[in-house]
């Protein structure tokens, strides 16, 4: 089973699949994992975006996700900007990815300490980035032609063999178990992904709300629109004025087809349903 906790909601289509890919193929091997996912590490000192810090019973690991075009071979020394050679001659500079895997890994660190200080939890002291994998995940692998060179203490590697490290033995974090994960995560301000299922389920439910109100439109206007409304809601343009009843005080944007028509004559019928003296409104 694969726990997420989420800093904010994963909206990058490659690290969705990225993740989606991953959580089935732990789940085939058997592997246990809770994933951090897409939060700022120290963000008093450091600063750091974190794609995804992932813990098993084996190990812990600190993935910095690329997606790169396999038709564009890529240039990543270990100093200085990485480049990706495109079709044509042209070319994109990117950051350097180990750089930044090795620094995010430091301010995870840092922060794990303060967290483990503060909440009691087994090495308090420990120097958290020695028990931590830091590693660059190119997928769906590296393009060929690519010329990469690493740096000590950060890995390159493509998914398989990304996938691969999670079912060996590592150094994770001494006495913490899926309890202190969870925990770390609670205090690092990560919200559980059942409470995300339950607002996507809400969104959802709303959309299907909306669904129904838009298919029900034109019996609705049939049914309450006057003479004059339905004038009002022909194919031709409008301009001028409208007439409303008072109560509903709503202010009607520019209308600029049937749907919209509709819409302003379901107002003007909410507006009949409270009697009172005519008022004018104007379309703008």
């Amino acid at each position: 089973m694969t726990k997420l906790f989420l800093g904010a909601p994963i909206r990058e289509p490659s690290e969705l699949r990225f993740f989606r890919r991953l959580r089935t193929d732990l789940e085939v091997r058997g592997i246990v994992a809770i994933v951090l996912a897409n939060f700022v590490a120290d963000p008093e000192r450091l600063s750091r975006q974190v794609d995804f810090l992932i813990w098993t019973r084996h190990r812990l690991v600190h993935i910095e996700l690329k997606t790169l075009d396999l038709r564009a071979p890529l240039d990543a020394p270990a100093n200085g900007h990485w480049t990706e050679h495109l079709r044509g001659g042209q070319f994109r500079t990117l950051s350097n990815g180990s750089r930044q895997a090795l620094d995010t890994t430091f301010a995870i660190s840092d922060h794990l300490r303060r967290i483990a200080s503060a909440a009691g939890l087994p090495g308090a002291q420990t120097e958290f980035f020695r028990h931590i994998d830091t590693v660059v995940c190119f997928q769906p692998e590296i393009p060929r032609g690519s010329r990469v060179q690493p740096i000590k203490h950060v890995s390159l590697c493509c998914y398989a063999d990304l996938l691969d490290r999670f079912g060996q033995d590592g150094a994770s974090p001494p006495g913490w178990t899926a309890a202190e994960i969870e925990l770390v995560a609670q205090e690092l301000g990560l919200y559980a992904e059942q409470e995300n299922r339950d607002e996507a389920k809400t969104n959802l439910t709303d959309l299907d709300h909306l669904a129904s109100y838009r298919s029900s439109l034109p019996q609705i206007w049939s049914a309450t629109c006057t003479s004059w409304c339905r004038s009002a809601c022909s194919t031709r343009p409008v301009t001028g004025l409208v007439r409303f009843t008072p109560g509903s005080e709503h202010r009607v944007g520019r209308i600029s087809g049937p749907a919209e028509r509709m819409s302003a004559c379901l107002l003007a019928s909410v507006g009949r349903s409270r009697p009172s003296a005519k008022s004018r409104l104007p379309i703008v």
